[in-house]
Formats: structure tokens, sequence, C-alpha cells
């Protein structure tokens, strides 16, 4: 049985990532790297004394020569895992899969981490947590004589050991193999079975629409495309995941990618085929050998960062349109294959969904290919016009045409009842006359209208009330639709004097980040964050750990508490909650650079983000009022502290290691033109607004951002101190192979 806790012994340290049966061994030149060999070869080097400590942390210990695991200080991403005399502790906490665990720094900021599978690949520092390679396997070691061992003969090369932030900064790493490059730049969660199985559909309920879907999978002479569409929280996601794992117990489950809106990696389309061509590497082991010729013609460093539509025709056509393999299954008529992506209204790139729904369409509609795509999203222009241009090849399935009423009423049904087992010395006496009553069922399955994330929310809200018979009472009050029930759950939270200033924020960010994160971007103790957080957990989802991001349960959140005709009291005002994540930003990346941490975690959030927040912050109605507030008073203090110079310097080189530069530039000429437009139509400008000031800062950052672009590297080194800085910590390879300068 998979144990739950690591205990005291010795052990075998496994990496977990699927695929994968890399050791963890002690190098001559003493440090941690993956090793995969036959268990009867194994060495004293591959073993390690665990030892827990009263703190409930772990002293990890090198059984050959007996030294102690450690992190290169400073500890960040990149930082590779040696062994050395001084006393080092680590925190091994278990994942969701049984057996399988993190080792993470005792700051909890970062974990041990395999970035590939190549030989003598160093164990180095990386987040997130859930990240692949970043998992671990306990295998104890049950010999009977340790010191009969023999040491190791052949080590891996010393040259590939060497410290390589570029694991974490960038896939474009000059020594993996092209699977290894499609895992890096694959997004794991966006497949279905990252969601947890509750946010499925209970079992029994949408059988009808879920039976539709399964039918059309099976006709292989139905259309080649299919698209559920139905409205915000009707259950368009829950349905998606349900049919994915119906399929992938089918084995027709060819791959699948779960948008999520402001979510990096999920909210836009840059690794969407890529990560499905990894999936595809998966569940037709097949497809390997055409990867490798793939990356022959056009090498996938490259490949995987071209435009979404020259990615679709040269990896995933190849791929999916290889004919001889398809022609044998058509011949067995094996079962149909089927590729899922859901919520193409959740991501950020509309041209890139347009043009990918415009290559896909010609080419399965005039090829005869056992696989099906199946698509969902909302009904939004864009994604409407791309379908109708190809409506003899689509199967439009509407969820507005599916009775959604009953299965609702069965999920109130099965969720009331559990609040009752958890409540049963609170609520005994009503439960004695039936709770809720079935006219009470009625009515909230009537104030529903249809919608899924309605029962959810109404549900998580009563659940955490302190009595929740007398909260439903207050909802049954409400007029229908999902508005008012926001505006109840809104009502009930604790309204600290943080709330609007940690609710708006969450509402706001460009992509999630974790709460230790949040906490520092508004210079607030994580103590603060969580109360204001747990007292809207029905709507916010909180992570039990702080290191794990928050999301909101549904993106219909965020639609209501931008519109003040929705929200009203509730409104955040975008752009003054705005002014004050630009400043936040502003100030953390002072503070990263005092601390030398060049980006990372929350400092990578600000340096990337900070300009759309004030681009969003411009959007204030009142172009004459639009710098008299105590938000944009505050934003533009920040902003000269930020002229060039430490601070500065250091948002420049994050921006060139993440290669964020081009649409930094982007969002400032749009800030500048804006700002230009407002000083022209401000007939006076008074002192104090410093309208034309903010112009020329602006302008200014843009053309040092400009300036620096297409410096050498040596006068980059040369010029700039901060730079000087960063090549000493970094190997210069690795930083030129970052940066593509020659």
């Amino acid at each position: 049985m998979p144990q739950q806790t690591v205990e005291d012994g010795v052990y075998k340290i496994v990496n977990a990532a699927k695929g994968r049966r890399n050791y963890i061994i002690l190098t001559v030149d003493g440090n941690c790297a993956g090793w995969s060999d036959a268990p009867e070869r194994l060495s004293r080097r591959a073993l390690w004394n665990v030892k827990k400590l009263e703190n409930e942390r772990y002293f990890i210990c090198a059984l050959q020569g007996g030294g102690y695991t450690s992190s290169k200080t400073p500890c960040e991403t990149g930082s590779p895992v040696v062994v050395q005399s001084n006393v080092s502790e680590w925190i091994i906490d278990r994942t969701r899969v049984v057996g399988e665990f993190v080792i993470c720094h005792v700051e909890r900021q970062f974990c041990w981490g395999l970035a590939g599978d190549v030989v003598g690949t160093p164990v180095v520092m990386r987040y997130p947590f859930t990240a692949f390679g970043n998992q671990w396997l306990f295998e104890k070691f049950e010999g009977n004589n340790i010191l009969t061992l023999p040491p190791s003969t052949i080590d891996p090369p010393i040259q590939q050991i060497r410290q390589q932030p570029s694991q974490a900064i960038h896939a474009a790493t000059m020594q993996y193999d092209p699977l290894s490059l499609l895992r890096e730049s694959a997004v794991l969660e966006a497949r279905y079975d990252h969601r947890a199985s509750s946010e499925g559909c209970l079992k029994g309920t949408r059988e009808a629409v879920i039976s539709n879907i399964l039918g059309w999978t099976k006709d292989i002479n139905g259309h080649p495309i299919c698209w559920l569409s139905g409205p915000a929280g009707s259950g368009k996601s829950a349905i998606a995941q349900e049919v994915a794992a119906q399929l992938d117990n089918k084995r027709q489950l060819l791959a699948s990618f779960f948008f999520r809106r402001g979510e990096e990696n999920r909210s836009n389309s840059s690794r969407l085929i890529s990560t499905l061509a990894f999936q595809l590497s998966v569940s037709m082991p097949g497809t390997k050998a055409l990867i490798q010729n793939i990356h022959s013609d056009y090498p996938l460093a490259s490949l995987i960062n071209q435009p979404l539509r020259f990615q679709f025709e040269k990896l995933l056509v190849p791929l999916l349109c290889a004919k001889p393999h398809w022609t044998q299954r058509i011949q067995i008529h094996k079962p149909l294959k089927v590729i899922i992506i859901d919520a193409l209204d959740e991501c950020d790139d509309k041209q890139s969904i347009e043009d990918f729904v415009e290559a896909l369409c010609p080419i399965i509609q005039n090829g005869q290919y056992p696989f099906r795509f199946f698509f969902t999203s909302r009904v939004e222009e864009h994604v409407r016009k791309s379908f109708a241009l190809y409506s003899t090849t689509i199967q439009h399935l509407s969820l507005e045409d599916f009775d959604a009423h009953i299965d609702i009423h069965a999920l109130f049904q099965v969720a009331f009842r559990s609040i009752l087992d958890q409540n049963s010395q609170k609520l005994d006496e009503i439960s004695k006359y039936g709770w809720p009553s079935d006219s009470d069922l009625e009515a909230l399955v009537k104030q529903s209208s249809g919608l899924f994330i309605f029962a959810s929310t109404l549900i998580k809200h009563v659940k955490t009330a302190r009595q929740p018979h007398i909260e439903l009472q207050k909802l049954l009050k409400m007029h229908h639709g999902i508005d008012p029930l926001y505006t109840q759950v809104l009502s009930a939270a604790s309204h600290g004097e943080h709330f609007n200033e940690v609710f708006g924020t969450v509402i706001l960010l460009q992509r999630a980040i974790s709460i230790i994160e949040l906490a520092q971007l508004l210079q607030l103790s994580i103590d603060i964050v969580l109360d204001e957080l747990f007292s809207v957990q029905s709507i916010i989802k909180v992570p039990a750990n702080n290191q794990e991001p928050f999301h909101l349960m549904h993106q219909s959140l965020r639609d209501f508490s931008m519109t003040k005709q929705r929200s009203g009291y509730f409104f955040i005002d975008p752009p003054t909650r705005h002014a004050y994540i630009t400043a936040g930003c502003l100030t953390t990346i002072t503070n990263d650079f005092a601390r030398d941490k060049f980006g990372t975690g929350v400092g990578r959030y600000a340096c990337e983000n900070w300009c759309h927040h004030f681009l969003g912050f411009l959007t204030m109605e009142g172009e004459d009022k639009i710098f008299e507030s105590h938000a944009s008073k505050h934003l533009i203090a920040c902003l000269e502290k930020f002229e060039p110079g430490s601070s500065f310097d250091s948002w420049i080189n994050t921006l060139l290691l993440w290669e964020a530069e081009e649409e930094i530039m982007n969002c400032l000429d749009s800030i500048i033109t804006k700002l230009k437009v407002l000083n022209q139509n401000i007939e006076s400008v008074n002192e104090d607004l410093k309208l034309k000031y903010t112009v020329k800062l602006i302008s200014k950052f843009s053309m040092m951002i400009s300036k620096w672009q297409v410096l050498p590297l040596k006068d980059f080194v040369k010029q700039y101190p901060t730079v000087k800085l960063l090549y000493s910590h970094w190997n210069l390879n690795i930083f030129i192979a970052c940066n593509h300068v020659t």
C-alpha cells in the first residue's frame, strides 16, 4: 500500500513524472542529479538517509559521504540542490496522488524539481509544486547490508551538472529532445482530469445532452466537429469534463484543453497546440516518431513560439493527418477518436481562435479521418462567425434546447441532504418536517433559470452559513438569476477594513496568483487576505495551501462586479482599483530588486502586468478628473520613484529574461497614445495633475526599452550595472540562449 508519510529510513528518491524512471544520485562534484539505471546496478550514490525531526521537518542526507542536501543561496527558481556539510531542513508534503510527495524549502516558496529526462539533469528548485517533474516517490531500500554496495563508477557528465535557470525560465533549452520540449511547453493543468471531480456532472444528470454527444462520436458518417453552446453558468465545462472522462475510459480521447479566463497559461492560445501535441504523443505513441521528424525539419524550440495557425499547420496537422495510419484505422473500423477543447470564449486571443477554426475546418472537412473535434463556448460573435462559415461541417448543440430543471432539482436534493447530515444536531427539529420543502425546492429551481452556476453558488453559500435553514429562507426571497445571489453573498461578507482592496484586486488581476503573492502585492499580512476571502468563499475558491492560486468559481462574477448597473453598491470601480494595483506592482518591483529576486513569483507578475493595469486606469470616465483622485496621485508618486535607475533596470532584466518585452512595448504605446489624447482634450492642465509629466515619463520608458532591445550583448552588460549583476549570477550560454543574443 502506498505510504501516506515518509518515515525514518534509507530510500531511493524517484521522480514521479509519468513516463520517467529517474533516480536521484549524488555526483562526484556534490550535486544532486537525475540518473536512469537498472536497480541491480544500484550504488550508494543513489541512496538517501531520511530523518524526520520533532518539528515535522526532515534531514535528507547522502549515504555516500554523509553530507546534507541543501539549496544554494539565495534560494530561488533554478537554484541547484547540492550536498554539503551544513545542516539544512526540508518539508516533505504529500500530494493529492497517494504515495507522491513534494520536497519543499522551509519557506515553502520552491520545491525540488527535475526538468528533463537527460542523464545528468540537475535537481533544482522549481515552482509551482504541481508542475510536471516536481513530485517524488520514496522507495525504501530493503537491502541487508548497505556497506556492501559498490560506489558509483559512472557519473553523469560533469558539464551537464551546472546551474541552469533556463529550465524554469524558457522552454527553448538546447539540451532537450523534442518530446521533452513538448512536455515542458504543455499546460498540464489544462487537461480535463486536472479539474476536481466535484466540478463535473452529478451522476444521473445531463444524460440527454451527454448521450447526444457520445452518439455523435460513434457516427463515422457524422459531422467532424461538434459545438456545444450555452450561456454563462449553464454547465458546459461540467458536460465537457464528463464526456472527456467517458471517452478516456473507452480509449477514445486523443487530447483535451480546458481554457479558463484569468489563468496565465489557460487564458491564451500560445500553448494550445504544444499541449495537444504532447497529449497526442501519450495517447498515440506512434506519433513520437512523427514528432522527431517534424523537429528535424523545423526545431520545436522555435516552432512552439510561432503564431497559433503556424503551429497548427506545422505540428498538429502532420500528427493528425498521417494518412497510412488513419487508413488502417478506417479499414478495421476502430472507434472514432476525439479532441476536446472547452470554453473557447475564455481565451483572450480572439483572432487566434478564429485563425485556428479557419485552418482546422477545411482540413477536417476535405479529408476522411477517424477523429473528431468537440468544442464548447458561449455564443460570442467571433466564435459564432468562425463556425458559421463551415456550417455543413459542424453539428451545433445548444444547451438552451435541453431542459435543465430536473437535473438542477436533483442537484439541490443531493446537496441539501448532505447539509442536513453535516448539521444533524442543529437541524434536527426542522428535518422532521422535511427540509427544504418540496415547494421551496421548486422555487429554487425556478430561480435558477436553468443555470447550474446559480445552484452550485447557492449551495456553497448555504453550506458555509452558521444557520443554513435561516440563510436559505433569505435566498428564497430573491429575484431570479445569478445577480441577486451574488448580491446576497457579498452582503453577508465581512467587509473588513481591507475587503474592497482584496476583492477588487482578485477580480481585476490579469491571471490568478497565490495567496502569498496576493498578500505581497497588496502589502498586507496573509491572515488579513485570508480573512477577507474566507467570507466570500462560496464565490471565490480559496486554496488550502497558501502557495496555490485562488480562483473565481465562475467568470460571471467578474462581469457582475465590473458592471455598475448589475452590482450597484458592490461595483468595484475598475479604473480606481487598477490605479492601486499598478502602484502595488511598481512597489513590488522596487522591493524585489532590493532583495535581488529578479522578477520571481509576484515580482514577475508585477513586471509583466503593471502596464496593463495602468492602461485599465486610463479608462476612467471624466478626462478632466482622471488624475485628481487619491489613487491617481498615489500612482504618480510611484511612477516618479520608478524613473530609470535600480528598480527600472530590474524591470527591464525581467522582461528580457521572460521574453515579455514585445508585449510590454505594445502596451506602453497604447498608454502613450491614450495620454496624448487626454493631453489634447484638456485645455489647461493644472500643475498638480502632472498629466504632461506622466506622458513624458511613460514615453521615456518606451524609448529606453526599444534601445535596450538592440544593444549588442557586450555593450548591454558593460553599460548597465544591474545586467552585469545578473550576468555574473547566471551561466553566459544560458543567458544568451534565453534572450536569443548572438
